[in-house]
């Protein structure tokens, strides 16, 4: 899977460093933040030209930065609630909009 721009970069290196195949830069972009974070975390970086990152972006924004990373696998359910730091459970089909989510986050609070 590939994410780009260097804020979703730099997210994926602090929280998921493990699943971070590689980081690729563009020659000549400047992202120092990101060398530094992924130097810190032990991820591989890549320099490719331009037009790659371009490619690998699929004409998104991405600052001169890419990064390949595995999938996220499901958390077993089971596994999850059996866990001591585990005090509840939202449980959540079909939802299709990430306002109705915020929305709902005050209520499920309550």
């Amino acid at each position: 899977m590939i994410i780009y721009g260097v804020n979703p970069v730099l997210e994926a290196i602090r929280s998921h460093p493990q699943r971070i195949h590689y980081i690729a830069v563009a020659k000549g972009a400047h992202t120092n933040r990101v060398f530094d974070a992924a130097k810190n975390a032990g991820v591989p970086v890549r320099i490719l030209p331009p037009e790659h990152i371009d490619r690998a972006a699929g004409g998104g924004v991405h600052n001169g930065v890419i990064a390949d990373l595995s999938e996220a696998s499901y958390a077993d359910f089971d596994e999850v609630v059996a866990r001591d730091a585990t005090n509840f459970a939202l449980i959540l089909d079909g939802i299709t909009s990430a306002r109705f989510c915020a929305s709902r986050k005050g209520s499920a609070s309550t």
